[in-house]
């Protein structure tokens, strides 16, 4: 068994009003072709401007776990993963006469691909991956009187590269 530590930069399409770069960091263990890995990541404030005086941000935080399989092995490796993720949307409103903060969580399922190239033989590779996260509700952010500000989409897509440590 080889243990794994991946400092990520990704980006997120589909869960806040626009593309949300985010940081994080996963964890794995990895049996031949087979590994589980838990990760977590975090969001930049995102600002939408809803009128003249009125602005809403967003925070989004991210935590999931999800098992993964080599289709290809060698220095260059490809492989797909399955998992589940939890995450949440805080809200803010500000401008308004009573400002206001909503905090909602949701749970997704994952499809991702990965792609993972050996920079120093089994201790170090770069990993890129994509994939797409169905959440099982999608949230909508309302400020009153401007109606829904925000809401998640079906789907979002999500992109991460990292180097990954092996130990």
């Amino acid at each position: 068994m080889r243990l794994a530590v991946r400092p990520e930069a990704a980006l997120d399409l589909g869960t806040l009003p626009g593309l949300a770069p985010t940081l994080g960091l996963a964890l794995g263990a990895q049996v031949h072709r087979f590994r589980v890995e838990a990760y977590g990541a975090l969001s930049r404030s995102q600002q939408k401007q809803v009128s003249e005086t009125v602005r809403a941000s967003f925070d989004f935080a991210a935590m999931g776990l999800r098992g993964c399989a080599d289709v290809l092995q060698g220095r260059t490796r490809l492989g797909v993963c399955v998992g589940v993720e939890g995450s949440g949307i805080l809200g803010r409103a500000s401008g308004v006469a009573r400002q206001e903060e909503l905090r909602s969580g949701v749970a997704a399922a994952r499809l991702d691909a990965f792609l993972a190239v050996g920079l120093v033989p089994d201790w170090l590779d770069l990993r890129l991956g994509v994939g797409l996260a169905a959440p099982t509700s999608r949230e909508s952010f309302v400020i009153i009187p401007f109606g829904p500000v925000h809401e998640r989409g079906p789907v979002a897509l999500k992109a991460w590269l990292g180097p990954e440590f092996r130990l």
